[in-house]
């Protein structure tokens, strides 16, 4: 069982937030482990903290690497995650140029279908 909490309203509309955006449930609650602890944070204390097991942790972490919502920075060779506002600001401007990409696409399919 998770003992994460979104700290405050901010907390909560931020997690609702990245959850309409396409980020994934399973990850969400790890982001916003990280979030809360922006200075940065090892898998296995997102793990003890969500009460999840570490390769969870790991996998979860790993793939908000890949989306480009947290950074990985090896402190002490130990992995360190973290994330910001740029960093989250990048993340949602990455995914609104997506959305407005498929939106002129499928515009132009439409008006192609039209011509027909």
């Amino acid at each position: 069982m998770s003992i994460y909490q979104p700290n405050g309203t901010i907390g909560k509309e931020l997690a609702d937030a990245l959850l309409a955006l396409g980020l994934p449930k399973s990850e969400h609650e790890v982001f916003m482990t990280v979030y809360e602890l922006k200075d940065g944070v090892a898998a296995h204390f997102v793990a003890d903290a969500l009460d999840i097991p570490r390769s969870t942790a790991y996998s979860a972490l790993n793939s908000l690497v890949d989306r480009g919502i947290v950074i990985r920075k090896k402190h002490s060779g130990t992995s360190a995650f973290m994330t910001s506002q740029k960093i989250i600001d990048n993340y949602i401007e990455s995914r609104h140029a997506t959305m407005r990409q498929a939106k002129e696409i499928l515009n132009t399919t439409d008006k192609t279908s039209q011509d027909s």
